[in-house]
């Protein structure tokens, strides 16, 4: 009888093996990342005038007119004429008229003399040099955005204009809508006053505060952001529609990265927190909501698991066995 030799079994590394400390990790990755998500959609909710404008308004690099073209007047031109901010009077004295429940007994002041204060401010010559430098400044500050902002000096002068810019147009603008600011005092005055009745009986304002005095430039952007970022939140952290709610958190995150991205030549962005190069929070978070994309971290402790089992008990459902064929004849 021959001798053998015992073979040695040999135990190759499985690299698909998952353990329960990853399932586990895994799904509070997921929550962490939601619960994010939610945060920020919901904390935005909550404001009374979050806007995406600045954001916006301050984007760097290539894709900066893209992002800019989504902000309505961002130079503020259009708020800057006699047209519009007659306009806003009229839209503003209702609004607040309508808000603090005021009527024609409660010694409303008059309309028309927020109108000739407008016309007083528009018609300054001062204003209207300001308004002419102002306007000279943006062309010359975007000639100099289009040659690329190169060499270095032409980079930090390139952000110091921006500041400029900036500054500037809010002086014009706070200027322009003092008839604005003057008639919200006015009438919140009109309305502390009609919370004491004539003979002592005491009344309630309005509950909360009035609308904003300044419209969002981006009404439609404002709300699609903060709906999708709170929507893509609770899908993470109830494990609901995982693939596609990690999915649109990544196209989230990369509007996020291109619109201000850390890369060598470019402005430093004034909302980041720290200091980064080609590789920011978005980006790492952003590979993270990848992975959970190609995993299964929807189904370990997920509605997804539950969507799963009922989409394949519905299919053996629908699969109906063959019929048996009858016995042949003899």
């Amino acid at each position: 009888m021959a001798e053998t030799t015992p073979q040695l079994a040999v135990n190759r590394p499985n690299v698909r093996t998952v353990t329960g400390w990853t399932i586990f990790f895994m799904v509070l990755l997921r929550l962490a990342i939601g619960w994010h998500f939610f945060y920020e959609g919901a904390w935005k909710l909550a404001q009374d005038s979050w806007t995406a404008a600045p954001y916006l308004v301050q984007s760097t690099g290539p894709l900066r007119p893209f992002f800019r073209g989504m902000v309505k007047d961002i130079d503020g031109f259009e708020r800057l004429t006699a047209e519009s901010i007659h306009q806003r009077i009229d839209k503003r004295y209702d609004q607040l008229v309508k808000h603090y429940q005021l009527t024609d007994e409660d010694n409303l002041p008059d309309r028309q003399a927020y109108h000739d204060q407008a016309d007083a401010i528009v018609n300054d010559p001062d204003f209207q040099n300001q308004l002419a430098d102002y306007k000279k400044f943006v062309e010359q500050n975007e000639a100099l955005a289009k040659t690329g902002a190169k060499p270095d000096y032409n980079t930090e002068r390139l952000v110091y204009d921006y500041g400029k810019k900036a500054s500037l147009r809010q002086g014009l603008l706070a200027r322009i809508e003092g008839p604005l600011a003057a008639l919200d005092n006015d009438l919140r005055d009109r309305a502390i006053a009609k919370t004491v009745g004539g003979e002592g009986a005491v009344r309630e304002m309005p509950a909360g505060p009035p609308p904003p005095r300044t419209p969002s430039q981006t009404p439609m952007i404002d709300w699609s952001n903060m709906i999708a970022l709170t929507a893509v939140g609770v899908c993470l952290m109830l494990g609901l529609f995982t693939r596609l709610a990690a999915l649109g958190g990544v196209g989230l995150l990369m509007m996020y990265y291109f619109a201000m991205p850390p890369w060598p030549g470019l402005p430093t962005s004034p909302v980041e927190t720290g200091h980064y190069l080609f590789i920011n929070q978005n980006v790492i978070e952003a590979i993270a909501l990848v992975m959970i994309a190609t995993s299964g971290a929807g189904r370990w402790a997920g509605l997804d698991a539950y969507l799963g089992a009922c989409c394949r008990r519905r299919c053996a459902c629908g699969t109906t066995a063959p019929a048996a064929q009858p016995p042949a004849n003899a």
